[in-house]
Parts: structure tokens; C-alpha cells; sequence
């Protein structure tokens, strides 16, 4: 009778309150409801906080974000916009290979020692399964070095970003500027490659060398440890042929002009020309065709550039000494692009030969030194035919000697303009006056540096956006919270009649709970002791050997069955108990069972704030403790490891012993799988064990903190 009333008692306390279920407290909860979103549909309609006066005064934190943000754009608005360029080139990919760590290299040869300024790595964006994937391939660890040695015994080192995985730049070059070195090779060093799925790799757009005004690394000779040469989309010589992601450089001045546009033709192969007087003789070191990009027509990158054409240099009108610089009348040129096309004079002896630059494996005399004239011609033997009629058409002509552009500003003529019919943008006059057919024509240097503040300040107005978007969150979320607390305040009186109507309940069941947990201390506490007394003052009296291990037996038993009691009094202490306590008791239990052996006991530091019931904490306790008590009867091994895990919502016991390990079958063999398999299916949990004989046994409990079991609340202090 005792034993069934005890079972009366214990059930009253872990049966549900019904308070939470009382017409009452639901009524309550569905006013909470209703008025927090009755006031969100009101103030949502405010809920723009640029033009809401009252949102800036209640909230000074949104106020300073907005101005941040406004403050970031007006920045942005004074740098050159910038766009990244699409296209068949990508530039230079690395072969795949088997480890991150298999250092590749690619370097190029500038054809003499120079100044170099600044070097500039442009990353890769290319299409992927139509996602575009910026920053595509660029190393993760790699240094840049310059030397006059091909074989770089001896070299400068410009970069060293070795140490540490460097972040991936995305669509911005990244720039080493301030340099001050002076080289012919310059050499990209990968110490720990990209992956992409399973194969190492790396991938560069552009390598830009800084001298002067110019990047003098256009065409020239390019070596690798490995590459991939894939037609019009990866090559080795990709890597220096001005086609990257880059657009133009340009400044935020907008242009008023187009440039140059002949007069139309029905056939590609009409001859057309463009004649530059630089009214002196000058050392030419490199032409650049910019192609025309006018708003008016279709946006077809490189409209208007010639497909097959050659470039000479005079001395005299009639060009009657005129050296080639390039000659592709028999060849073609395809730069269906928007950059520039770059021609450097001391590479002419390839481009003579119909090459863009010099072929793999070929060796031309190199360098070749610049062109000494006054007149440069441009001549036509095929236009460009993707768009009838056919037209001759370019943004610029740049004529470089040194870092000066000596074509700037000087007289033009051309065989046949277009006419007035065309419009005003169009003039021969328009091919040198350092616009393109959008914007004012920068120098790399300067553009370079501009565009790295213009991924500062984007990076900068990100992190503000977020920051901004996060405290009108709040304001709105706490505007909520205000609205229906004040709601709250009106029912108060309702709930406060429904506790007191509950609280004498309450009450009682807590006298109930402490009444049973004084009885089971005074009655079997004490009974116990008293036993567990006796057993070692018959010890002392010296009783016969068998005897002595009987009462020694009896002694032992009644020292666990009281830490078992214990035990029982703590899980019952309290409806809820927290889950730091309820692993802090797990130690103990671990150190009080295990003595004699070798023990880790691993658990999540900091402990989630999570507050358990009853009928969870009794379950997973007393699994725990039974896996410990058969580890330590069964396994004959010397070390246990308990790992405590809580992951995606459950609780994850690991229970390992180094000892014979048992044998997997239908039975549990002995090793009380049954009782946990019934104590966790309760809380619908699971217990797995792995074992094989010799090799230890890991007993592998999970108990999910969902649903019924697991309150959780939020700490105040």
C-alpha cells in the first residue's frame, strides 16, 4: 500500500498542469497575438525610416546608420564606375593536379630590365552551371618575385602571401603598388592552389606590369610549370593579351564624342585608312586601338574594329619609308572585345608574321626596339563583317612613346568619314581626344588605385546596409513588443485571477514533492546507514573470512543503493532542471562509478541554455548510469571515454571502453540493452552499440531535446 501510494504521489507530480490548458490563459494568448499583429499592420506602413521623421528621433542609431550609408555612396559617386567585362578569353589556368600544396608557377618575360611601379593580378569570372563564379581559381597561398634571371636564382620579393590563405578578391584586381624594383621576369609563385571538386588548380585573367603609364607586360613571351591551352578560352599567352574582366580604364567624365566611323560599305575587303600627323618624329613604343562603344547602336563588343589590317610608321606623308609595326593584312584578327588592342612595337618581327604574339616554342629576335617616325597609318584589308553594312569604326587611337600619348590632340585624316547623317559624335578629330565613346580615358596607375577604394567603400556600404537593415529590424521587432506589452497590461487582471485560482494547487503539489523526498531520506537513507554500521563493525570484531565477505558484499550494496537514492532525490528536486547541472551531476555520477579507472569525460563548453523536465532527466540519467555500470561490470578494460554532444536538437551520449567488446545479436548479451531501449523510446531516442570482440564497446545514446521534453527560456542576468 505504501508502494502504490508513493506511486499516487509521484504521478500527481509529473502529471501535466492544467493551467496551461484553461479557457482562461488561452484567451490571453490569443489577445497577445492579435495585438502584436494588429500593431505590426499599423507601423508596418511607417516602416521606412528615410522618410519617417519620427523613427530617426526615436531611434539616434538608425540616424547615425543612414548617414554612414548615404556618406559611403556619395563616396562611390565620385569613383569610376566599374563593371567586369565578359568574354571568350578567360585568361591562364593552371593543369589540375593531385595536391593543394604542388607548387605551380607562371611568369613573363618584359623583353629588357625596366622600372616596374606596381603589379596587378586580375582573378578569373567565369559562367558555371549559371551561377557566375567570381575570383574563379586564384590562388589561395602564392608570392610574386622579380628578377633579370629567367631561372630566378636571384629575385625581389614584391609579395609574400605565403603565411596565410589570402582572401578571394572577386571581381577586383588585386594591386602590389610602390614597387620601385627593377626586373625583366616577373613570376607568380602558387604555394596552395584553389580546388575545384577533387583537383587543385590555379587561374589568373591578367598579370598587369606598371611602368609609367603603361602596362608593359601586353604580348609578351609567358612560361608556366604547367597549362592548359584550350582555343579562345584558356592559353598561356591569355594571361598578358589585355582581355580580363577589366573594362577600359576610365574616369567618371563622360564623353561627348563616339570617335571615328568611316563611311558604310557593301563589302568587307574595302580599303579604308586612318592617318596620324604627330607633327614630330617621335620613338614609338606601342599603338592601342580602343574600340568604339556607342550608346545609339547595338552593344556588340568590338563593333567596328578591323579583322585584317596593318599598321605602318613614316618618316614622310607619302610613307615612302614606312616600317611595318604590324601587318595582318593576310591575317585575322578577331577582338570581338570592348578592351583595348594593344600592339607593341619591339614585338613587330611576330606580328609581322601573321602571330598575334610569338607561338609556343617559336623564338623571334626579342626585343626589337621601338619605331622611330612621325606619321602612323592604319590601313584596312577586311572589316568587320558581323553587321552589314560594314563600317570602320574605333573609340581612339593611343600612340605611345615612353609614358607619354603622343597621338593626343594631333591632326587626323581618313579616307572617307562618315557624313553629318551619322550625327555630331562622330569626327576624325574625335580619334585623339582621350575619350572613348562613354567616359574620359584614364591612366592604369591611377585607375587602378581608384578602383581599390571603390572595393573598399562597397565593402564598407555592405557591412552599413547590414548593419542598418538589422537595427530597423529591432526598432520594428521592440515597437512590437511595446504594443503588445501594453495589451498584455490590460489582461493582467485576468491572469492574475486565474494564478490565484491555481496557486493553492501549486502549493500543494510542492509539499507533496518534499514530503516524498523526506521520506525517502528519513526511512531508506537511514536504514541503509544504519546497515552499511553494522557490516563494518562486524568487520572489525573479526568474523570468519566467509562471513567477512558476505557483510563486505552487504556493505557495498547498501553504500550504492544509498548514493542510488541519492540520486532518485536529485532527479526528483525540481520540475526543470538545467542542462549545465544536469551534465555537472553526469561527472559526478562518472567519477563515483569508474573508480579505478582511466576516465575522459568530454562535454560541450558552454553548455546551451536549455531547462529540462522530470520525466526527460529521469530517462537519460539512469541510461547513462546503466551504461556505465555495464562498461565497468563487463568490458575487463582499464579507460572509458564519455563524450557529451548536442547537435541539430539532441543530446548525444558516447559511452567507449577499451575492453573485449561483446559479439552483435538479436540479445543484448547480458548487457542491459533492453532497459535502455525501453527508457529512451519514451523520449522517442534511440540507443546504438558498436562493438567487436577484442577492439572495446562504444554505447551510443541520443535523446532529442524537442517537443514535450525541452523547455527552454532565455537568461536575464
Amino acid at each position: 500500500m505504501r508502494a502504490a501510494a508513493q506511486k499516487e504521489k509521484t504521478t500527481a507530480i509529473m502529471r501535466p498542469n492544467r493551467l496551461l490548458s484553461h479557457p482562461a490563459v488561452i484567451a490571453i494568448a490569443l489577445l497577445w497575438l492579435m495585438a502584436g499583429s494588429s500593431a505590426a499592420q499599423t507601423l508596418d506602413r511607417y516602416k521606412d525610416p528615410e522618410v519617417d521623421n519620427v523613427v530617426l528621433f526615436l531611434s539616434p542609431e538608425i540616424g547615425d546608420l543612414l548617414f554612414e550609408r548615404r556618406s559611403n555612396r556619395i563616396r562611390l559617386g565620385v569613383l569610376p564606375e566599374f563593371a567586369a567585362q565578359t568574354g571568350g578569353r578567360a585568361g591562364f589556368h593552371s593543369q589540375f593536379v593531385k595536391s593543394s600544396l604542388d607548387p605551380q608557377w607562371v611568369q613573363v618575360d618584359l623583353g629588357h630590365v625596366v622600372d616596374i611601379e606596381s603589379i596587378a593580378l586580375v582573378p578569373v569570372s567565369i559562367v558555371q552551371e549559371s551561377v557566375v563564379q567570381n575570383g574563379y581559381g586564384f590562388p589561395l597561398r602564392f608570392r610574386v618575385q622579380v628578377s633579370v634571371d629567367p631561372d630566378f636564382r636571384q629575385s625581389s620579393l614584391v609579395a609574400d602571401q605565403t603565411a596565410a590563405d589570402f582572401p578571394n578578391p572577386g571581381k577586383y584586381p588585386c594591386e602590389f603598388a610602390g614597387l620601385n624594383v627593377q626586373g625583366r621576369y616577373v613570376r607568380v609563385t602558387c604555394t596552395k592552389l584553389a580546388v575545384a571538386g577533387l583537383s587543385p588548380f590555379f587561374a589568373l585573367g591578367e598579370l598587369m606590369v606598371i611602368s609609367g603609364d603603361r602596362n608593359i607586360a601586353s604580348w609578351r613571351p609567358v612560361s608556366a610549370s604547367s597549362s592548359i591551352e584550350a582555343e579562345s578560352r584558356w592559353s598561356k599567352q591569355y594571361l598578358v593579351d589585355e582581355l580580363s574582366i577589366l573594362p577600359v580604364p576610365t574616369t567618371r567624365e563622360v564623353s561627348r564624342t563616339n570617335g571615328y566611323l568611316s563611311a558604310a560599305s557593301d563589302s568587307p575587303t574595302a580599303e579604308k585608312w586612318i592617318q596620324i600627323d604627330l607633327q614630330r618624329g617621335f620613338h614609338i613604343d606601342e599603338v592601342r586601338l580602343i574600340p568604339a562603344r556607342p550608346v545609339d547602336r547595338p552593344d556588340i563588343p568590338g563593333w567596328g574594329v578591323p579583322q585584317s589590317f596593318r599598321i605602318e610608321v613614316a618618316n614622310s606623308p607619302d610613307f615612302s619609308d614606312a616600317q611595318p609595326l604590324c601587318d595582318f593584312s593576310e591575317a585575322r584578327v578577331r577582338h570581338e572585345a570592348n578592351q583595348a588592342l594593344v600592339l607593341p612595337a619591339d614585338l613587330r618581327q611576330a606580328f609581322s608574321r601573321g602571330d598575334v604574339a610569338p607561338a609556343d616554342g617559336v623564338r623571334f629576335p626579342f626585343p626589337s626596339g621601338s619605331l622611330f617616325g612621325r606619321y602612323v597609318k592604319l590601313t584596312t584589308s577586311r572589316l568587320d563583317s558581323r553587321n552589314a553594312p560594314n563600317y570602320l569604326a574605333l573609340a581612339e587611337i593611343q600612340v605611345w612613346s615612353e609614358n607619354t600619348n603622343v597621338a593626343l590632340g594631333r591632326p587626323v585624316t581618313a579616307s572617307d568619314a562618315a557624313g553629318s547623317e551619322y550625327g555630331q559624335r562622330w569626327s576624325p578629330a574625335f580619334l585623339v581626344d582621350d575619350f572613348s565613346s562613354s567616359h574620359k580615358l584614364a591612366s592604369p596607375v591611377e585607375w587602378l588605385s581608384q578602383i581599390a577604394r571603390r572595393r573598399d567603400i562597397e565593402e564598407q556600404l555592405i557591412l552599413s546596409d547590414e548593419k542598418f537593415q538589422a537595427a530597423v529590424s529591432r526598432f520594428w521587432q521592440r515597437a512590437r513588443w511595446a504594443v503588445g506589452t501594453l495589451m498584455l497590461g490590460v489582461a493582467s487582471f485576468v491572469a492574475f485571477v486565474v494564478w490565484r485560482q491555481h496557486h493553492r494547487l501549486q502549493l500543494q503539489t510542492e509539499r507533496l514533492r518534499s514530503q516524498i523526498a523526506s521520506d525517502l531520506h528519513d526511512d531508506i537513507g537511514s536504514n541503509l546507514g544504519t546497515i552499511a554500521l553494522l557490516c563494518q563493525t562486524f568487520g572489525v570484531k573479526g568474523s570468519f573470512e566467509e562471513v567477512q565477505l558476505n557483510i563486505s558484499e552487504i556493505r557495498t550494496i547498501a553504500l550504492e543503493t544509498g548514493d542510488a537514492m541519492r540520486d532518485i532525490l536529485w532527479l526528483m528536486r525540481g520540475l526543470s532542471t538545467g542542462l549545465d547541472e544536469f551534465i555537472g551531476r553526469m561527472r559526478v555520477i562518472n567519477s563515483r562509478m569508474t573508480q579505478g579507472y582511466e576516465t575522459q569525460f568530454t562535454s560541450p563548453d558552454p553548455v546551451p541554455v536549455y531547462f529540462v523536465d522530470l520525466a526527460w532527466r529521469r530517462n537519460v540519467f539512469l541510461s547513462f548510469k546503466e551504461a556505465l555500470y555495464n562498461a565497468v561490470r563487463h568490458s575487463k578494460g582499464s579507460k572509458l571515454d564519455i563524450v557529451v554532444r548536442i547537435e541539430h536538437g539532441v543530446f548525444n551520449i558516447e559511452v567507449t571502453d577499451n575492453g573485449t567488446g561483446i559479439i552483435a545479436g538479436p540479445t543484448d548479451g547480458g548487457y542491459g540493452l533492453g532497459n535502455l531501449k525501453k527508457r529512451l523510446d519514451v523520449l522517442n531516442g534511440t540507443v546504438d552499440v558498436v562493438s567487436s570482440p577484442g577492439e572495446g564497446t562504444t554505447v551510443h545514446i541520443k535523446a532529442p531535446l524537442t517537443g514535450k521534453v525541452l523547455r527552454r527560456f532565455k537568461r536575464t542576468s
